[in-house]
C-alpha cells in the first residue's frame, strides 16, 4: 500500500504513523510529481523494511491497470510500393514511413534483396539519361552507411538509423532502372545489429545522502524507455528485462547500464539491445540476423524505353507491300523494339557535348537502307507517307535530322573553317536543293497517338543520291537511315526490284503430273517509261 501510494504521489493514502516515521528517517521524499529523488527499487526495499519494523497492517488497495495493444513496436507504411511503368535511366522516388509505436528509441536496419526475374537484357548496356545521376549515386553511397540497403538499381537514403519514441521517420526509396525489364525487390526492416558503446552504470544520490546504483537490461526490441510525464529536472529512465525469459544472456546479468541525459543536453538515448540479444557479441548479432524481419515491403516496377514504330505507309502508284519492302520497314521496326546499345549511348554522349558530326554518327551507328526507288529527273517527285505510332506506355519525342544541316542559316559570304570533303559537298548539295526532303522533322506523341511523316525524293538531275539521316527517339533508340534514290531520263525502261524479288522459287509438284499448276511471278515497271520485256528461260 505504501509503495503504491508513493508511486502514485498520493500522500493522503498513507497512514500517519508510517508517513511520519518514513519522513523522520529521511527515507522518502514525496512531491506532486511522485518519486523524483529516488530509484524505485531502492525505495521499495527500504519501505518494506520500515513497514516490518512499524508493524503496520496495510489495507488492500485495488489498482486498475489499463494498457494499449499495438501490432508491433516498429511498422512501415506502406507495405507495398509500385513505381508503375517508368523510363529507363531516370530515377524515381517513393517515401516510406517508419512508425515507432513504443515508448523507447528504436534502432533499425534496412536490407534490400533483388528478386527481379532473369531476362535476356541483363547484359545490355546500362543507360543513365538523367544529368544528376552521378551526384545522386554519390549521395546514396555516402549517406546509407550499409551496403545491404544499397543495390545497383535501388536504395534507401538512410539504411541504418534510429526512430524516436512515439514518432515517425520518413525514408526515401530511390529506383534507378538502367536496363529494360521487370524489377522486383524486397525491403526487410530489422532491428539493428550494430554494437553500441557500453555506458557506465548510473549512481544517484538522495537528498539525505543515501546512494543507490541501478543497472538493468533493456526491454525486448527497445533501447530506452521514455518518461511518461515531462519534467524540468533530471528525470529517471529505467530499462528492465525479464530475467526469466529465454535469452542468450544469463538471467539477472545486465546487458548494459543506461541513464537519461538532461533535456538541456539534447542527446538521444539508445542501447545495444534488440530483441533480448546482446548485439555487442558476435553470437548476438548472428542470432539477430536469423530472426524474421520486423516488416517486409514489396517493391515492383516496370522499366521501358519510349517505343516508336512505323505502322502504316502509302505511296501513290505503288502497292503497300512493295512500299513496305522498299523502305525496309520490317527491319526498322525490329531495331526500334530492341534495347539501346552501347554505340547509341556513345553517340548520345557526343551529341550532348556538341561534338558529334555526321561522319562520327555514321561510323558508330549501323545503316538501314531506305530505298526511295527510281524517278525521272526534273519531273514529278515520289513521296512516301509514313505513319509513326507510339506503341509504348510513355510519352515520346522523336527527331529526324542530319548533322550536316546547319542549325543557323549562314550568309553567302560566310566560309567554312576548313575545306569540305567530296562526301560533304555531295551531302550539302542534296540538302541545299532538297533532293531528299521530309516534313515534319520532329514531333511528340502520347501513348497510342500517331503522326504522318512525308518523305519526298525530288532529284534535279540524273544520278544516284545517298543521304544519311538519323532517327532519334529521346531517351530511347537512335538509328541511321541511309536514304537512297536514283534519277534517270524520262525514257528509261527499268523493272522494279525489291529485296528478295530477284529469285523465283517454284512450289514442288508431283513427278509425272500431266497438268501441273500454274505459278506466277510478278514483274513490275520501276521506270518512268513503259517497259518492254522478253523472258529467256535457260537451264
Amino acid at each position: 500500500q505504501i509503495r503504491s501510494a508513493l508511486a502514485a504521489g498520493c500522500t493522503d493514502a498513507l497512514p500517519e504513523p508510517a508517513a511520519a516515521a518514513a519522513a523522520n528517517a529521511g527515507l522518502v521524499s514525496i512531491t506532486a510529481d511522485g518519486l523524483d529523488e529516488f530509484e524505485e527499487t531502492a525505495v521499495a526495499e527500504q519501505l518494506q523494511q520500515e513497514q516490518q519494523k512499524l508493524g503496520i497492517d496495510a489495507e488492500k488497495l485495488i489498482l486498475t491497470v489499463i494498457g494499449e495493444a499495438t501490432p508491433g513496436a516498429l511498422t512501415v507504411d506502406p507495405t507495398s510500393v509500385s513505381f508503375g511503368v517508368t523510363n529507363v535511366g531516370y530515377p524515381q522516388h517513393k517515401t516510406l514511413s517508419l512508425i515507432n509505436q513504443s515508448n523507447g528509441v528504436l534502432r533499425y536496419s534496412v536490407e534490400l534483396v533483388d528478386d527481379s526475374p532473369d531476362s535476356g537484357e541483363r547484359g545490355a548496356a546500362a543507360c543513365e539519361f538523367a544529368a544528376p545521376t552521378a551526384a545522386l549515386l554519390a549521395g546514396a553511397s555516402s549517406s546509407g552507411g550499409s551496403s545491404k540497403g544499397i543495390l545497383e538499381d535501388c536504395w534507401v537514403d538512410e539504411a541504418d538509423g534510429i526512430v524516436n519514441a512515439r514518432s515517425t521517420k520518413l525514408l526515401t526509396l530511390t529506383l534507378l532502372p538502367r536496363r529494360r525489364g521487370q524489377y522486383k525487390f524486397t525491403l526487410n526492416l530489422r532491428a539493428s545489429s550494430q554494437p553500441q558503446q557500453q555506458r557506465p552504470s548510473h549512481t544517484r544520490s538522495s537528498s539525505a545522502g543515501a546512494s543507490s546504483s541501478v543497472s538493468a537490461a533493456a526491454a525486448p526490441g527497445l533501447i530506452g524507455i521514455a518518461p511518461s510525464s515531462p519534467s524540468t529536472g533530471a528525470r529517471r529512465q529505467l530499462t528492465t528485462a525479464d530475467a526469466s525469459a529465454a535469452s542468450p544472456v544469463a538471467a539477472g546479468t545486465p546487458l548494459r547500464s543506461s541513464t537519461s541525459p538532461t533535456a538541456a543536453e539534447g542527446e538521444s538515448f539508445d542501447a545495444a539491445v534488440a530483441g533480448g540479444y546482446d548485439v555487442r557479441s558476435r553470437e548476438g548479432r548472428a542470432a539477430l540476423q536469423d530472426k524474421p524481419p520486423l516488416a517486409v515491403v514489396a517493391v515492383t516496377a516496370s522499366a521501358v524505353f519510349p517505343l516508336l514504330l512505323i505502322t502504316d505507309i502509302f505511296c501513290l502508284g505503288l502497292p503497300k507491300q512493295i512500299s513496305w519492302q522498299l523502305l525496309g520497314i520490317q527491319q526498322l521496326n525490329k531495331e526500334l523494339c530492341s534495347a539501346v546499345t552501347a554505340a547509341e549511348l556513345q553517340a548520345q554522349a557526343l551529341s550532348d557535348k556538341g561534338s558529334l558530326t555526321n561522319d562520327n554518327a555514321a561510323a558508330l551507328l549501323p545503316p538501314f537502307e531506305v530505298d526511295m526507288g527510281v524517278v525521272a529527273a526534273g519531273q514529278v517527285p515520289r513521296s512516301f507517307w509514313v505513319q509513326f505510332s507510339n506503341n509504348g506506355a510513355l510519352p515520346l519525342a522523336w527527331e529526324l535530322h542530319s548533322y550536316d544541316a546547319p542549325q543557323v542559316e549562314l550568309e553567302n559570304w560566310v566560309e567554312p573553317a576548313r575545306p569540305l570533303t567530296q562526301a560533304e559537298k555531295e551531302r550539302a548539295f542534296i540538302i541545299d536543293n532538297k533532293i531528299f526532303d521530309l516534313h515534319p522533322h520532329s514531333g511528340s506523341l502520347q501513348p497510342g497517338q500517331t503522326e504522318q511523316v512525308c518523305f519526298t525524293f525530288n532529284p534535279v538531275r540524273e544520278g544516284t543520291y545517298q543521304l544519311p539521316l538519323f532517327l532519334r527517339v529521346k531517351d530511347g533508340k537512335q538509328l541511321q537511315l541511309q536514304l537512297n534514290g536514283r534519277a534517270v531520263a524520262a525514257s528509261a525502261q527499268l523493272p522494279l526490284t525489291v529485296r528478295g524479288s530477284q529469285s523465283c522459287v517454284l512450289a514442288p509438284v508431283p513427278l509425272g503430273e500431266l497438268e501441273p499448276p500454274l505459278q506466277c511471278y510478278t514483274l513490275r515497271n520501276g521506270g518512268p517509261a513503259p517497259l518492254q520485256y522478253r523472258c529467256v528461260c535457260l537451264p
